[in-house]
């Protein structure tokens, strides 16, 4: 049984579907097929929020998700919010951002809201939770764990949500390839288990990717002849340090820098992509 047929079992399992209904008190979403992949799906969903980076995952979401609406005939409005980080090391992050999104604004104006905004300093970046020294935030995160960027985004999701009145908030983590790479997020070991749900669904949140890996995700490119989309997007965590020269001397967005751990799994991805072609 390969991974697909595995994640589809899971989102059958009828416990899970009872136990999501009960803790929430509202249906589970509705599944749709999308390259054999189970999207789950609100169709009375008015809003719904992207978590969008300009990488290659959070754009094949966004593409998915907007055709999945025009196609159905859905009313849904897709908000995409795309958080500035490492503003200081990385400014063309969000010249990447702006483009892609400009692509889909295009593509899909009427499903396309405006693109929002949110900001974590570069110091937070680093920065543990469990140094606010805040009891409530102990409970809340594995505030030993987890550093001050998570508060930051969720906290303005949070309030992104209220203002715009959004029913599920939507995000594309895939997990780390099946080969170690150096450098790679350790929370993304994720096992398709029924105890690993949380980074799937989780009340408005959905992660329809977070038990694929990023073979799946460019393979999709592939077939569906989405290469010059895939050409704007970006993957790689190269700073100034490395790559700014080009940027800070004619404000081009420089190549990536192939040595990076989402460089490397990007070429891990490219060679391993075959059986989902």
């Amino acid at each position: 049984m390969n991974d697909i047929e595995k994640i589809k079992l899971l989102y059958n399992d009828p416990s899970l579907i009872q136990q999501y209904q009960n803790k929430y008190e509202k249906e589970f979403p509705q599944q749709y097929d999308i390259q054999g992949l189970p999207l789950l799906f609100d169709k009375s969903a008015r809003n719904i929020l992207i978590n969008f980076s300009g990488g290659a995952d959070s754009t094949l979401l966004f593409y998915f998700l907007c055709n999945l609406i025009k196609d159905n005939n859905f009313k849904t409005k897709i908000y995409p919010v795309t958080y500035l980080r490492f503003a200081d090391t990385k400014p063309w992050l969000e010249k990447v951002a702006v483009n892609v999104y400009n692509y889909f604004k295009l593509s899909f104006p009427d499903i396309v809201q405006e693109q929002l905004w949110g900001f974590v300093p570069t110091e937070f970046e680093t920065v543990k939770i469990a140094k606010l020294e805040n009891p409530k935030l102990d409970v809340e995160f594995p505030s030993n764990e987890m550093h001050c960027d998570v508060l930051c985004t969720l906290r303005y999701q949070e309030y992104i949500m209220k203002k715009y009145k959004i029913d599920y908030v939507y995000s594309g983590t895939t997990t780390n390839p099946s080969d170690f790479i150096e450098g790679e997020p350790a929370f993304r070991n994720i096992s398709i288990d029924i105890n690993n749900i949380h980074w799937a669904l989780q009340g408005p949140a959905i992660n329809p990717f977070a038990f694929v890996k990023k073979n799946w995700v460019l393979a999709q490119y592939q077939n569906l002849h989405l290469n010059d989309l895939l050409s704007q997007t970006r993957s790689c965590s190269a700073d100034t340090k490395l790559l700014g020269a080009a940027y800070l001397n004619n404000q081009l967005i420089p190549d990536e820098c192939g040595m990076c751990f989402f460089c490397k799994e990007k070429q891990w991805a490219k060679e391993n992509m075959k059986e989902f072609l």
